[in-house]
Protein backbone atom coordinates (compact mmCIF):
# COMPACT_ATOMS: atom_id res chain seq x y z
CA UNK A 1 0.00 0.00 0.00
CA UNK A 2 1.18 3.58 -1.08
CA UNK A 3 0.39 6.97 -0.96
CA UNK A 4 1.08 9.91 -3.39
CA UNK A 5 1.94 12.80 -1.70
CA UNK A 6 2.61 15.49 -4.29
CA UNK A 7 -0.05 17.86 -4.02
CA UNK A 8 0.39 17.82 -1.01
CA UNK A 9 3.45 19.30 -0.22
CA UNK A 10 4.22 20.71 -2.98
CA UNK A 11 6.74 19.19 -4.72
CA UNK A 12 6.49 15.73 -6.83
CA UNK A 13 7.60 12.55 -5.07
CA UNK A 14 5.85 9.83 -6.52
CA UNK A 15 5.36 7.12 -4.56
CA UNK A 16 5.46 7.12 -0.55
CA UNK A 17 5.72 3.64 1.08
CA UNK A 18 3.03 3.86 4.19
CA UNK A 19 6.47 2.71 6.38
CA UNK A 20 7.37 6.51 5.77
CA UNK A 21 4.48 7.39 7.91
CA UNK A 22 4.32 7.12 11.77
CA UNK A 23 0.83 5.92 13.45
CA UNK A 24 -0.55 8.33 16.13
CA UNK A 25 -2.08 6.80 18.74
CA UNK A 26 -5.93 8.24 20.03
CA UNK A 27 -7.72 7.73 23.60
CA UNK A 28 -10.71 9.30 25.59
CA UNK A 29 -13.16 8.91 22.28
CA UNK A 30 -15.85 11.73 23.61
CA UNK A 31 -18.94 13.09 21.68
CA UNK A 32 -22.24 15.31 22.13
CA UNK A 33 -23.98 12.69 21.09
CA UNK A 34 -23.98 9.00 20.40
CA UNK A 35 -26.85 6.58 18.95
CA UNK A 36 -28.08 4.57 20.86
CA UNK A 37 -30.83 3.21 18.50
CA UNK A 38 -30.32 -0.56 17.16
CA UNK A 39 -26.74 -0.24 19.20
CA UNK A 40 -25.17 1.50 20.57
CA UNK A 41 -22.78 3.17 17.84
CA UNK A 42 -19.92 4.61 19.91
CA UNK A 43 -17.54 7.67 19.58
CA UNK A 44 -15.47 5.35 21.13
CA UNK A 45 -15.70 2.67 18.46
CA UNK A 46 -13.88 4.91 16.03
CA UNK A 47 -10.77 4.10 17.14
CA UNK A 48 -11.29 -0.04 18.71
CA UNK A 49 -9.70 -1.39 15.83
CA UNK A 50 -12.58 -2.97 14.82
CA UNK A 51 -13.54 -2.69 11.20
CA UNK A 52 -16.33 -5.15 11.54
CA UNK A 53 -19.89 -3.99 10.28
CA UNK A 54 -21.66 -3.19 13.03
CA UNK A 55 -18.92 -0.72 14.81
CA UNK A 56 -18.67 2.34 14.49
CA UNK A 57 -19.94 5.64 15.56
CA UNK A 58 -23.75 7.40 14.14
CA UNK A 59 -25.79 10.21 14.92
CA UNK A 60 -29.69 9.14 14.75
CA UNK A 61 -31.63 10.03 17.39
CA UNK A 62 -34.55 7.87 17.69
CA UNK A 63 -36.38 10.39 19.78
CA UNK A 64 -36.61 12.75 17.41
CA UNK A 65 -36.65 10.34 14.98
CA UNK A 66 -34.15 13.06 12.73
CA UNK A 67 -29.65 13.27 13.02
CA UNK A 68 -28.26 16.97 13.50
CA UNK A 69 -24.79 18.33 13.48
CA UNK A 70 -22.20 16.62 16.15
CA UNK A 71 -18.86 16.62 17.96
CA UNK A 72 -15.87 13.94 18.61
CA UNK A 73 -12.97 14.43 20.06
CA UNK A 74 -9.85 12.08 20.86
CA UNK A 75 -6.92 12.76 22.92
CA UNK A 76 -3.92 11.97 21.52
CA UNK A 77 -1.77 9.83 23.51
CA UNK A 78 1.33 11.24 23.58
CA UNK A 79 2.06 15.01 22.02
CA UNK A 80 1.81 15.16 18.17
CA UNK A 81 4.84 17.09 16.18
CA UNK A 82 4.37 16.92 12.47
CA UNK A 83 3.76 19.30 9.39
CA UNK A 84 0.94 17.18 8.05
CA UNK A 85 -1.75 14.78 9.00
CA UNK A 86 -3.26 11.94 6.84
CA UNK A 87 -6.42 10.13 7.92
CA UNK A 88 -8.51 7.49 7.03
CA UNK A 89 -12.18 7.20 7.46
CA UNK A 90 -13.28 4.31 7.36
CA UNK A 91 -17.05 3.23 6.05
CA UNK A 92 -17.69 -0.73 6.58
CA UNK A 93 -21.63 -0.60 7.20
CA UNK A 94 -22.89 -3.44 5.18
CA UNK A 95 -26.20 -3.86 6.42
CA UNK A 96 -27.95 -0.55 4.45
CA UNK A 97 -24.68 0.58 2.08
CA UNK A 98 -24.78 4.57 2.13
CA UNK A 99 -24.07 5.10 5.20
CA UNK A 100 -21.02 7.88 4.69
CA UNK A 101 -19.68 10.86 6.11
CA UNK A 102 -21.50 13.75 4.27
CA UNK A 103 -19.26 16.66 5.40
CA UNK A 104 -17.20 17.14 7.86
CA UNK A 105 -14.13 19.10 9.63
CA UNK A 106 -11.38 18.12 11.78
CA UNK A 107 -9.38 20.80 14.11
CA UNK A 108 -6.42 20.02 16.19
CA UNK A 109 -5.80 21.80 20.13
CA UNK A 110 -2.69 21.53 22.48
CA UNK A 111 -4.93 22.06 25.45
CA UNK A 112 -3.79 19.85 28.68
CA UNK A 113 -5.58 17.20 28.41
CA UNK A 114 -7.27 17.51 31.53
CA UNK A 115 -9.65 20.03 30.05
CA UNK A 116 -11.41 17.88 27.20
CA UNK A 117 -12.43 14.54 27.03
CA UNK A 118 -13.92 13.63 29.27
CA UNK A 119 -15.09 10.00 27.67
CA UNK A 120 -18.97 10.69 28.06
CA UNK A 121 -20.37 9.35 24.52
CA UNK A 122 -23.07 11.62 24.31
CA UNK A 123 -23.19 15.48 26.06
CA UNK A 124 -19.51 14.99 26.61
CA UNK A 125 -17.18 17.32 27.02
CA UNK A 126 -15.74 18.80 23.87
CA UNK A 127 -14.48 22.36 24.40
CA UNK A 128 -11.33 23.18 23.81
CA UNK A 129 -9.11 26.06 21.99
CA UNK A 130 -9.66 24.53 18.59
CA UNK A 131 -7.72 25.43 15.37
CA UNK A 132 -9.14 24.30 12.34
CA UNK A 133 -6.81 22.41 10.10
CA UNK A 134 -6.62 22.81 6.33
CA UNK A 135 -6.82 19.97 3.93
CA UNK A 136 -4.17 19.76 1.14
CA UNK A 137 -6.32 16.82 -0.58
CA UNK A 138 -9.20 14.25 -0.74
CA UNK A 139 -9.36 10.51 -1.87
CA UNK A 140 -12.41 8.96 -1.68
CA UNK A 141 -14.16 5.85 -3.38
CA UNK A 142 -14.62 6.03 -7.31
CA UNK A 143 -18.15 6.66 -7.17
CA UNK A 144 -17.97 9.67 -5.18
CA UNK A 145 -15.65 13.11 -5.25
CA UNK A 146 -15.26 15.64 -2.38
CA UNK A 147 -14.75 19.31 -2.74
CA UNK A 148 -12.75 21.74 -0.13
CA UNK A 149 -14.90 24.38 1.12
CA UNK A 150 -13.74 27.73 2.44
CA UNK A 151 -14.45 27.03 6.28
CA UNK A 152 -12.39 24.15 6.41
CA UNK A 153 -14.74 21.17 5.61
CA UNK A 154 -14.99 18.36 3.18
CA UNK A 155 -18.45 17.76 1.60
CA UNK A 156 -19.23 14.84 -0.07
CA UNK A 157 -21.46 13.69 -3.24
CA UNK A 158 -21.71 11.39 -5.28
CA UNK A 159 -23.15 7.98 -4.86
CA UNK A 160 -21.38 7.02 -1.45
CA UNK A 161 -20.67 3.39 -1.34
CA UNK A 162 -18.07 0.87 1.35
CA UNK A 163 -14.81 1.79 1.79
CA UNK A 164 -12.52 4.83 2.99
CA UNK A 165 -12.15 8.84 2.94
CA UNK A 166 -8.04 9.76 2.87
CA UNK A 167 -7.91 13.48 3.98
CA UNK A 168 -4.26 14.85 4.00
CA UNK A 169 -4.07 18.00 6.62
CA UNK A 170 -1.94 20.62 7.44
CA UNK A 171 -1.06 20.75 11.21
CA UNK A 172 0.77 24.01 11.81
CA UNK A 173 0.80 23.24 15.42
CA UNK A 174 3.63 21.98 18.15
CA UNK A 175 2.79 19.56 20.90
CA UNK A 176 -0.86 18.87 20.03
CA UNK A 177 -3.01 16.97 22.49
CA UNK A 178 -6.38 16.04 21.18
CA UNK A 179 -8.13 16.19 17.72
CA UNK A 180 -11.85 16.96 17.10
CA UNK A 181 -14.22 15.63 14.00
CA UNK A 182 -16.83 17.20 13.54
CA UNK A 183 -19.83 16.39 11.07
CA UNK A 184 -21.84 18.88 9.87
CA UNK A 185 -24.98 19.68 8.42
CA UNK A 186 -25.66 20.98 4.51
CA UNK A 187 -28.41 21.39 2.11
CA UNK A 188 -26.98 19.01 -0.09
CA UNK A 189 -27.55 16.02 2.10
CA UNK A 190 -30.25 13.94 3.01
CA UNK A 191 -32.18 15.94 5.54
CA UNK A 192 -29.49 18.09 5.40
CA UNK A 193 -26.98 15.69 6.61
CA UNK A 194 -24.73 15.27 8.01
CA UNK A 195 -24.18 11.81 6.77
CA UNK A 196 -25.27 10.67 3.47
CA UNK A 197 -27.94 7.74 4.01
CA UNK A 198 -31.01 8.74 1.87
CA UNK A 199 -33.83 8.00 4.42
CA UNK A 200 -32.55 10.19 7.89
CA UNK A 201 -29.06 11.75 6.28
CA UNK A 202 -27.32 9.72 9.26
CA UNK A 203 -23.82 7.56 8.58
CA UNK A 204 -21.87 5.06 10.34
CA UNK A 205 -17.88 6.05 10.78
CA UNK A 206 -16.25 2.39 11.29
CA UNK A 207 -12.81 3.44 12.42
CA UNK A 208 -10.85 6.29 11.90
CA UNK A 209 -6.87 6.04 11.80
CA UNK A 210 -4.67 8.98 11.98
CA UNK A 211 -0.65 8.80 10.74
CA UNK A 212 1.61 11.39 11.21
CA UNK A 213 3.12 12.83 7.58
CA UNK A 214 7.16 13.40 8.51
CA UNK A 215 8.89 17.01 7.53
CA UNK A 216 9.07 17.00 3.05
CA UNK A 217 12.95 16.89 3.51
CA UNK A 218 12.71 13.37 5.10
CA UNK A 219 10.05 12.41 2.12
CA UNK A 220 12.53 13.12 -0.47
CA UNK A 221 15.12 11.46 1.35
CA UNK A 222 12.75 8.18 1.64
CA UNK A 223 11.74 8.52 -1.98
CA UNK A 224 15.72 9.23 -3.28
CA UNK A 225 16.79 5.81 -1.69
CA UNK A 226 13.78 3.97 -3.34
CA UNK A 227 15.36 5.21 -5.86
CA UNK A 228 18.91 4.09 -5.55
CA UNK A 229 17.60 1.11 -4.27
CA UNK A 230 15.43 0.68 -7.78
CA UNK A 231 18.74 1.75 -9.93
CA UNK A 232 20.57 -1.03 -8.37
CA UNK A 233 18.49 -3.57 -9.05
CA UNK A 234 18.03 -3.10 -12.18
CA UNK A 235 21.59 -3.38 -13.01
CA UNK A 236 21.63 -6.84 -10.80
CA UNK A 237 18.70 -7.75 -12.77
Amino acid sequence: MAITFSRSIGITLGIIPTFALGQVALQNATATFSQAFDGPWLASQMIDGDYSNRNGWAVFDSTTNSTSPQTAVFETVADLNSPMLSIDMFHNFQTFVGHNVGRFRWSATTDDRSNFADGLQSGGDVTANWTVLTPVSVAQPVSMSSSILGDGSVLMSGTPVLGKYTVNLNLGLSNVTGLRLEVLDDPSLPTNGPGMYSTNGNFVLTEVNVQAVPEPATLVGVAAGLALLARRRRKKA
